[in-house]
């Protein structure tokens, strides 16, 4: 009886989680490569096969794209606010006065999940603002690379969402755009659509990397006057180059404390979730790096230090290497 292709690859992986290496290369993802490998809510290894064709979508942002606001009247049931009807917003709890925070999903999420509602909890304990989640689900599920094509419609969506709020009284200088993997991608084409003037702040949690290579349209610096990227499954789900003006790279960027070592899912997810618990604390310092090769290889020059995360803007500065644990709140020191 034949193997099946992932019995095949699980085998050969173990063989060298054993032996103690980090995740084969060979499950990793490079640019131009037809299939990457991540993993369900459960941890079970997935492959996904990047040439099967992509079926016509009938997805239309402006008619299936959700914007659902939080604050701290309504902290865990949202606000529909929709785009140019004002009573919508008027009538929400919305305040043109605060800072608005918007996230974006990514992948086979939706306005429910994880990223969203934790990163929610956190800035409204932390603060009192207003958190607009981008609930993209409609586009989002299904195949990968029909999401993909979904990005940049959703991210001019969301700058249109931003022009409106400022027609209507809010301060470009109070909007923070984060994302978590394709939503790492959205956030800076939102930014750079926005026409009434330039976004503060971009975080991007683990930006994704299958067709994300150079020339695409991703994430870069300039999207907005900050941009912060967190890498967590970098080289794999998560692109390995940088691509902000300062990019954070938690226990070496590609495998996380507390996730399997095949586990690609759950080291990629923990780029919002650092980021959640570094909203009521300063406990995520890192170490600037010179190069690339010196966080791969953890030996850093310890030029400076900075803060990972945090919702304030820093000085742009470069890489950072920074260590953390396995379990929630993460943070060391």
């Amino acid at each position: 009886m034949k193997l099946s292709i992932l019995t095949l690859i699980a085998i050969s992986a173990i063989s060298f989680v054993t032996a103690g290496t980090v995740i084969p290369n060979f499950l990793r993802y490079k640019e131009g490569q037809n299939y990457f490998f991540t993993t369900d809510e459960n941890g079970k290894l997935q492959y996904v096969d990047l040439r099967v064709q992509v079926p016509e979508s009938r997805f239309t942002a402006e008619k299936d794209v959700i914007f659902k606001l939080y604050t701290r009247k309504n902290p865990t049931s949202g606000n529909t606010i929709t785009y140019n009807d004002v009573n919508s917003l008027t009538t929400s709890n919305f305040d043109k006065s605060k800072a608005v925070k918007i996230i974006a999903h990514g992948w086979n999420n939706n306005g429910g999940s994880e990223v969203c509602t934790l990163i929610t909890q956190k800035f409204l304990a932390a603060m009192d603002v207003n958190v607009i989640c981008v609930d993209w689900g409609a586009g989002a599920n299904g195949l990968y690379g029909s999401a993909v094509s979904h990005v940049p419609p959703v991210g001019r969506f969301v700058a249109k969402l931003i022009d409106w709020l400022i027609d209507h009284g809010s301060n470009v200088n109070n909007f923070h755009i984060m994302g978590h993997s394709l939503g790492g991608h959205i956030t800076g084409i939102a930014s750079r659509s926005v026409t009434k003037g330039k976004i503060t702040y971009i975080t991007a949690f683990d930006p994704a990397a299958p067709f994300f290579g150079s020339g695409s349209e991703r994430i870069r610096p300039g999207d907005a006057n900050y941009v912060e990227i967190i890498h967590t499954n970098a080289g794999n789900l998560g692109l390995e180059d940088p691509v902000g003006d300062n990019d954070f790279y938690p226990n070496g960027g590609e495998d996380q404390p507390g996730c399997g070592i095949l586990d690609v899912g759950c080291s990629h997810g923990r780029s919002y979730q650092f980021f959640a618990y570094s909203l009521n604390n300063q406990g995520f310092m890192a170490n600037q790096c010179k190069t690339l090769s010196e966080v791969q290889h953890n030996k850093c020059a310890n030029l400076s230090k900075l803060h990972m995360g945090g919702a304030s803007v820093k000085s742009k500065v470069g890489l950072f290497l920074l260590e953390t644990t396995a379990i929630p709140p993460y943070y060391k020191g």
